[in-house]
């Protein structure tokens, strides 16, 4: 397991921003080689769902319908039509869009396109819980383990003891936003990746739980276009960060140009939303404001 847990870390870790603006502008189109394929492949060998030892939830996001793909060893146990490969699951939680296609995955007669479960929420915490919470309503918080690999940051295990015992099920979605925000990618691409795939967009927690629960209901229910517009929290960073993105362009002319000076650039583009509310009011045709009592 150490060596595991080594070897996914050099993965990650060796991706300079060179490569991922190359990786955005199609030059390449993944990240990890034929090797690092293979051992995930070696990993997992030929494991299913319902042969791990310790039952597994792993999340990814549909990508045919923008709505949460859970891969778990409870359903895979009850539906053998759920019963997938291991290496599946695992290739289809780290498809993240700005780096890599979507995972395919074909089982009898259906095919499965996958994206990583961050387009949903930026840590397996929000939908894992519940849902194994729900499944399983004997374990308690003590017995679960959530592993988030990535580019994430923050203790997951902290946000877990502070929630009461009572209301762990109930309250998991109402944590402080001080707390979860520690999940949230560290210089993440999003914005790079708005100017090449214009309806890209994450949860983001600085939204009101309630706007939140709002958006996830009409993403699943196939309008994806609203749910994009939606999660346009931001304050009109495209306009905003014009210069940013035409220095970028510049600098992808010379990859050997002075990266430091584009890596801060990059950082300083980088930004949350103060005002939720206000920039959801200004940018949503699709949700009512008022209704919400903001």
């Amino acid at each position: 397991m150490k060596i595991f847990d080594e070897d996914l870390h050099n993965i990650n870790s060796n991706i300079s921003l060179g490569d991922k603006i190359s990786l955005i502008l199609n030059i390449k189109n993944h990240i990890l080689t034929r090797k690092d394929i293979d051992f995930i492949h070696k990993m997992c060998g030929d494991t299913k769902l319902s042969q791990t030892t310790i039952p597994v939830v792993i999340t990814s996001t549909n990508a045919k319908t923008g709505n949460p793909h859970i891969w778990s060893t409870y359903d895979s146990q009850s539906d053998p039509n759920k019963d997938f490969y291991l290496k599946d699951a695992v290739e289809a939680s780290i498809s993240y869009p700005e780096l890599f296609d979507s995972k395919k995955t074909e089982l009898k007669d259906e095919v499965y396109k996958d994206f990583d479960g961050a387009l949903i929420a930026n840590s397996p915490l929000l939908i894992g819980i519940p849902y194994i919470m729900e499944i399983n309503k004997k374990a308690s918080k003590e017995d679960t383990l959530i592993v988030s690999i990535g580019t994430t940051t923050g203790n997951v295990q902290k946000i877990l003891n502070s929630i009461d015992e009572s209301s762990y099920l109930y309250n998991i979605y109402n944590i402080n936003i001080y707390k979860i925000t520690g999940q949230i990618q560290k210089q993440p691409l999003d914005k790079l990746i708005k100017t090449f795939i214009t309806h890209f967009y994450k949860l983001d927690f600085m939204i009101p739980v309630d706007i939140k629960h709002a958006i996830y209901d009409k993403a699943s229910k196939g309008d994806l276009l609203a749910f994009n517009e939606t999660m346009a929290c931001t304050k009109k960073y495209i306009d905003i960060n014009k210069e940013f993105f035409t220095a970028l362009a510049n600098k992808i002319a010379d990859k050997k140009q002075d990266m430091k000076k584009l890596e801060k650039l990059y950082d300083n583009s980088y930004f949350y939303c103060e005002n939720p509310e206000e920039v959801l009011a200004e940018y949503s045709e699709c949700i009512d404001i008022m209704k919400l009592d903001l």
